[in-house]
């Protein structure tokens, strides 16, 4: 799966999507990048959601240099959503990306 990557004012931001329908922001597990998130989550995709999926700060190519807490986490998906033009979205993680999605 490939991966793109968007510059916003929090810096780049490498994420995945797939699918057309209702968006969900989702945020991967601890050890593992978002791109692996969408074979395991192919149920939402295949139920019609599009989901979203930001590499967290310090996994793949969206630095964690400038975004070390929960906080600054939310404010590189905010940039992501901005970027994307989305203004409501749901929400979900797994794993170690649970307590980011809360």
């Amino acid at each position: 799966m490939l991966t793109k990557v968007v510059e916003t004012d929090s810096g780049p931001i490498e994420y995945s999507e797939a699918g057309t329908g209702d968006p969900i922001l989702y945020f991967h597990g601890t050890g593992v990048t978002g791109d692996v998130m969408l074979a395991v989550e192919s149920p939402l995709i295949e139920d019609g959601f599009r989901l979203i999926i930001p590499n967290r700060p310090g996994y793949g190519k969206t630095p964690l240099s400038t975004h070390k807490s929960a906080t600054d986490c939310a404010n590189v998906a905010a940039a992501l959503l901005d970027s994307l033009g989305i203004t409501n979205v749901s929400v979900m993680g797994s794993s170690g990306g649970a307590g980011f999605a809360v």
